[in-house]
């Protein structure tokens, strides 16, 4: 794989899941200083001080981010995804059709997969969104926040990413009807990939869904990995092309592409299912190598980015900064998909 710079988001020098509709953006001075979460005193403090525009979503977001730019607004969703470190918070949230990553500094609570939350970011270039201060609606109690109350079937919703399949080995003779043919499933796939690549059609959305779900079912290899590591290489870009030549979703060099059988790179179906029997040979190579989870994701990680001969070369992982920096990347973003292996 290129070696290639982590890129910069809103919030974090180094952050790891950057939607493809958020550009890199220097963390205000305010922003910096102000908690993600403290209460709901804290939270209504500072929507007093910066009140959200009337009817913005994030849909319409979505539509325009540069009429939006340094705009406030504020978010009503469930959550689907939390991941914090000493520094930083990241939810992903699902609202009014709409998943994003909401993205700020450590606060004293984090929410809870499924869980109601209202939060306030301001939209930065490109339109990814700096967290402010969230509060989660059972703590507003009914509060008129000049918005209506949530659905019930909104607080009670959750959206997880599957778990990982079986092994193709054993998978019964119903296979064909196994849980890429999920209409659930292949939503909650497909909501995540749009987020990444909102540009994508809902076909084009729909094919690389299934395509990693299915890849995922016949390697054995956890579907949420995958998505991880697609995530970090191309923001789910299917025409992608790094400096290095690497290409597509999966970002295959011409020569692994060819020794994998991707006859076209560029075509989602093919690229996935070739960086995926890529993945299932690192994936059982590694696993029998060490039963340290930590280790073994980063040894996955090594071989695909900077090859497995440098993982044989040092012993482990290579000391190349941009691997590091890829190892990071692709992990916090697996421990959002899949927040229960990192407890």
């Amino acid at each position: 794989m290129e070696q290639r710079p982590l890129p910069v988001v809103a919030g974090l020098k180094e952050f790891i899941l950057r939607l493809p509709l958020w550009v890199p953006a220097a963390f205000v001075a305010l922003l910096a200083a102000t908690p993600a979460r403290a209460d709901l005193a804290d939270y209504l403090a500072v929507r007093k001080k910066f009140p959200p525009r009337p009817g913005a979503t994030l849909a319409t977001v979505r539509k325009n981010p540069a009429a939006y730019q340094n705009v406030v607004i504020e978010v009503r969703g469930v959550v689907s995804g939390v991941s914090r470190s000493n520094t930083g918070l990241r939810m992903l949230v699902r609202s009014d059709g709409e998943t994003a990553m909401l993205d700020g500094s450590a606060g004293a609570g984090v929410p809870g997969a499924g869980e109601a939350v209202r939060a306030l970011a301001t939209v930065e270039g490109g339109g990814s969104l700096s967290l402010l201060s969230f509060v989660t609606e059972s703590e507003i109690a009914g509060r008129n926040l000049d918005q209506p109350a949530p659905a019930p079937a909104a607080v009670k919703a959750k959206t997880k990413m599957p778990t990982r399949w079986p092994v193709a080995q054993h998978r019964s003779s119903t296979a064909s009807r196994g849980p890429f043919t999920d209409p659930r499933i292949l939503s909650m796939y497909k909501q995540v990939v749009q987020a990444f690549n909102p540009k994508l059609t809902e076909a084009q959305a729909t094919v690389i869904s299934r395509s990693v779900i299915e890849s995922s079912y016949k390697q054995g290899v956890d579907a949420r990995f995958i998505m991880a590591i697609f995530a970090a290489e191309s923001r789910f870009k299917p025409k992608a092309k790094s400096r290095a030549g690497a290409m597509g979703i999966g970002q295959l060099m011409p020569g692994t592409a060819r020794g994998l059988g991707v006859k076209n790179a560029y075509d989602p179906e093919e690229n996935i299912q070739g960086a995926v029997k890529l993945l299932q040979k690192h994936w059982m190579t590694y696993s029998r190598q060490t039963d340290d989870f930590g280790k073994f994701i980063a040894l996955v990680c090594s071989a695909y980015n900077a090859g497995p001969g440098a993982v044989k070369k040092y012993g482990g992982v290579p000391p190349y900064k941009e691997t590091r920096q890829y190892i990071q990347r692709v992990s916090e973003y697996y421990s959002i998909f899949a927040p229960e292996l990192f407890q």
